[in-house]
């Protein structure tokens, strides 16, 4: 469906497709999808830890991190919660499929010297989700370390993270999905060519020590999977050498996004600084999560990543915007046509 590249492993025919057509349909009319915003402050040397969180029955199917700070103020992690007890976090949980929670937890720090204002969101659906927690990984004393998820077959990831130690500090420098590329194991997004993507098929995280560490650590890796259809839409920026950049990846006009991530060519040396969604104020390229007030937002229309680059070369950085999947002709007249039978219908009663 949608995409040459899209759907090898997660393909939908017949009646099924139809039926999925006009769930993706009624999904994006409906505008079931909302975020929960929240903002805070973070000091010079100061270690934020707190969570961003759905209020009633929804589920937190992605969250975003975004700051004033861009080139000061990077992310430790941003990782879903898991069901209490046995665990709170993914890591030191046992691998295997978990219910989603209503809650992400995150942690910043600032190693500028002026204060800055912090913005974190939940994006919150009124559906069931499940968290996918992986082996673990370790984070070398030196470079970076990533591992990648996946979503169970016929599921696709809205959000996930990796979760680092606190101490030594330790930092994100990759947090996106994974793609469908026929592969088992799907393809990292840094290696995507900008626009139309494929499904994102599971989560793909990467962290580093900020120095040197004697020892190395462990990490873990969760990616968080719904039964929607879902596609990417991919936007890319160079980031230059000791320098911070950022670029933002839109949904298609109509649809809202459930989530999103970032992936970069630079793992050895890039702090990441803001994924956050983008809101919808009338311009052509949305609004940041920083400049959004607290409280129940509208549903995102996109993504925005930022990373600051402390290497002597140029780097890129990939952002991912996780859409809706297209419906194709045979699909919208199936809708329309089904939209129709209902209209008659409800007439003959009345």
């Amino acid at each position: 469906m949608g995409f040459a590249a899209g759907s090898s492993r997660r393909a939908v025919s017949g009646a099924c497709a139809v039926a999925v057509g006009i769930a993706v349909a009624g999904a994006i009319a409906r505008a079931d999808l909302v975020s929960e915003n929240g903002t805070t402050a973070i000091t010079p040397a100061m270690t934020l830890a707190t969570g961003a969180s759905c209020s009633g029955s929804r589920t937190a199917i992605a969250a975003g991190f975004d700051s004033d700070g861009l080139s000061t103020v990077w992310l430790g992690f941003l990782v879903p919660t898991l069901p209490w007890p046995p665990f709170y976090t993914p890591l030191g949980a046992d691998p295997g499929s978990y219910v989603a929670q209503q809650s992400f937890y995150w942690t910043a720090t600032n190693d500028g010297q002026v204060d800055h204002g912090v913005a974190y969101a939940a994006v919150c659906a009124p559906f069931a989700a499940t968290t996918v927690v992986g082996t673990g990984l370790f984070i070398p004393t030196s470079g970076a370390g990533g591992d990648r998820v996946l979503c169970p077959a016929g599921s696709f990831a809205t959000g996930g993270g990796i979760e680092v130690p606190v101490s030594p500090a330790t930092v994100t420098v990759a947090d996106g999905p994974v793609l469908d590329d026929g592969s088992a194991d799907g393809v990292r997004l840094v290696s995507v060519a900008d626009g139309a993507a494929a499904a994102p098929i599971g989560w793909r995280g990467a962290g580093r020590f900020v120095q040197s560490s004697v020892f190395q650590s462990t990490a873990q890796v969760a990616a968080v999977c719904v039964p929607t259809p879902l596609t990417t839409q991919v936007a890319s920026v160079t980031v230059p050498a000791f320098m911070q950049a950022a670029t933002r990846a839109l949904c298609p006009a109509g649809t809202v996004a459930y989530g999103g991530g970032i992936d970069d060519d630079d793992p050895d040396s890039a702090l990441l600084t803001a994924t956050a969604p983008v809101f919808d104020d009338g311009t052509p390229n949305g609004q940041r999560l920083i400049s959004r007030p607290n409280g129940a937002d509208a549903a995102p229309i996109g993504w925005f990543g930022s990373i600051r680059n402390d290497d002597a070369l140029d780097h890129t950085l990939k952002v991912a915007a996780i859409c809706p999947e297209p419906i194709p002709e045979q699909l919208e007249l199936a809708v329309v046509s089904a939209l129709l039978a209902t209209r008659r219908g409800r007439r003959r009663r009345s």
